[in-house]
């Protein structure tokens, strides 16, 4: 029983600031497919096959989950998506592979990553077979699994030696995706902008791509290319020509963004503040070489403004006093030192024999009709600096009061 998310929070008018943003969002990253060409062979059969006593196989399964998320990070935030594959699923989604594409379900991979595993399925051995006679690309990264469902074979060994093998290195791998790179972002000193996420789709002839900050925003303290007013230039690069609009997901404007083609890709330049993402959606274009990549000025200071210590205000509607501490009794026993009101409910229960309140407990007029058993009384000791009449005392039940 949540709490409610409608008029009974007095902060609903202001939902929307936040709601909108995502509404549009979902709008376009459910439209089309997304761009991905690279597979990641999940490797949690080969955590399983770790799984026993702690003092002999902890560190295995601890050194297998770092490399495991290292490898996620590493292609997150060099901006080279990836779709995980359960080996599992793969039996039933595997299509076949043809022209060094492998096709799983609705989505075509142009290459498979094997990050550090023990073990392999039979089916996911057999599909990455054909994957490489049909041109695919199979990387091997941090050694070659040395078994076949769970039980020693040289088989994926036979397989490794017509792929790409290498070791637990980030540069490695990186080097032997690039090909496969549909994105690339940079900082002003061309450095990779390690901060940032994406997703890249296609709808129709055009694509979507949606730009975010995925890491705690770190600039200030590490970047010199930070301008004064917080703002970080990055040059984004998407294979194939595009013109490009900026959709705003906050008032759902869209406005075009200047471009420049290069190489067969789109040049973009985007300005980034704390917390910014962009939305860009990109159509098919004529090729624009010499074009000149132009930002928005910084907004500059009209005037200054200080704050006084204090100022005059109005309430928009009545002041509340919430009564959270309070002097209890129990039966008209003797008056208990204040507490806070829900340890005082814990205590109350327990001198009661009353189950204890628990997250899956109901709300208070869901509970059937009881007769009263038992006299708690509250007594709440209120120090005002001014004097006051006319104040009311709210209650959900007050029937239930005396």
């Amino acid at each position: 029983y949540p709490s409610p998310l409608d008029q009974h929070t007095t902060w609903y008018r202001k939902y929307p600031l936040i709601e909108d943003h995502f509404a549009r969002l979902n709008t376009v990253l459910t439209r089309g497919k997304a761009v991905c060409r690279i597979a990641l062979i999940h490797p949690v059969e080969s955590y399983w096959m770790l799984m026993g006593p702690g003092r002999e196989t902890a560190g295995a399964r601890r050194r297998l989950e770092d490399q495991f998320q290292r490898v996620t990070e590493d292609l997150l935030f060099h901006q080279l998506d990836f779709d995980y594959v359960s080996e599992a699923l793969l039996p039933e989604l595997y299509k076949g592979s043809a022209d060094g594409h492998l096709a799983l379900g609705g989505m075509e991979y142009s290459v498979a990553v094997l990050p550090g595993m023990i073990t392999l399925r039979r089916e996911t051995l057999s599909a990455l077979r054909e994957f490489r006679a049909s041109g695919g690309t199979v990387i091997f990264m941090g050694g070659v699994p040395s078994c076949v469902d769970g039980a020693l074979s040289d088989e994926v060994r036979a397989l490794a030696a017509d792929c790409t093998v290498i070791g637990n290195d980030r540069d490695a791998l990186l080097e032997a995706l690039e090909p496969f790179r549909e994105l690339s972002v940079e900082d002003p000193g061309g450095k990779n902008a390690e901060r940032l996420i994406y997703q890249l789709r296609e709808d129709g002839p055009d694509r979507w791509l949606f730009l975010a900050q995925g890491k705690h925003d770190d600039r200030l303290e590490l970047s010199h290319w930070v301008t004064a007013t917080g703002r970080e230039d990055f040059t984004v690069r998407v294979k194939g020509i595009f013109r490009a609009e900026c959709y705003d997901t906050q008032n759902g404007t869209h406005a075009p963004v200047p471009v420049r083609h290069e190489n067969g890709r789109t040049v973009l330049l985007l300005p980034f503040y704390a917390q910014d993402s962009y939305l860009i959606r990109l159509t098919p274009a004529e090729e624009c070489a010499d074009a000149v990549l132009s930002l928005p000025a910084e907004p500059k200071v009209r005037s200054e403004r200080y704050l006084p210590a204090k100022v005059s205000y109005e309430l928009g509607e009545e002041n509340v006093l919430l009564l959270d501490q309070a002097e209890f009794s129990l039966d008209d026993g003797p008056w208990q030192p204040r507490e806070e009101i829900l340890r005082l409910d814990a205590a109350a229960r327990q001198a009661f024999g009353y189950p204890m309140r628990n997250a899956a407990s109901p709300q208070p007029w869901l509970e059937p009709q009881k007769p009263v058993e038992h006299l708690l009384s509250l007594r709440f000791v209120i120090r005002s600096e001014i004097r006051y009449t006319g104040a009311e005392l709210g209650f959900e039940y007050q029937r239930r009061f005396a």
